[in-house]
């Protein structure tokens, strides 16, 4: 889907559906998409350069699934960072690359797997 940006009227592409965020390219203001209506709710911080040979649009294929990079996030912590990559698959799919210190993990949100709460959980014990 493609809007057009609220501060400065440029084209702002919303690689999914579910996609409620997106960062103009040029005027670099946070965008929030209410439906088709987006509205700014103000600018970007720059994200500090790294390493990382994956960007956003970059594609691959996990499992003989193609999919494309539509986001990406930066964690800490008081050791180091890493890159957080939101992936959308061929098939609609959504799920997370991780990047960390030349190691990947792809997840995906399970909803079929009911945790058990906070309190019922101890050190040591095992739960599937």
């Amino acid at each position: 889907m493609i809007l057009s940006c609220p501060a400065c009227a440029a084209q702002v592409k919303f690689h999914s559906a579910a996609s409620v965020f997106s960062i103009c390219t040029y005027c670099q203001s946070t965008l929030v998409r209410h439906d088709k209506n987006i509205e700014s709710i103000g600018k970007m911080a720059q994200l500090p350069p790294d390493m990382s040979p994956v960007q956003i649009g970059t594609c691959g294929r996990f499992n003989k699934t193609s999919f494309t990079i539509i986001g990406r996030k930066k964690m800490a912590w008081e050791h180091g960072v890493w890159n957080e990559w939101y992936i959308m698959f061929d098939d609609s799919r959504t799920g997370w690359l991780a990047e960390a210190q030349g190691h990947w993990a792809i997840s995906f949100e399970e909803s079929s797997i009911i945790a058990p709460a906070v309190k019922d959980l101890s050190i040591g014990c095992s739960y599937s």
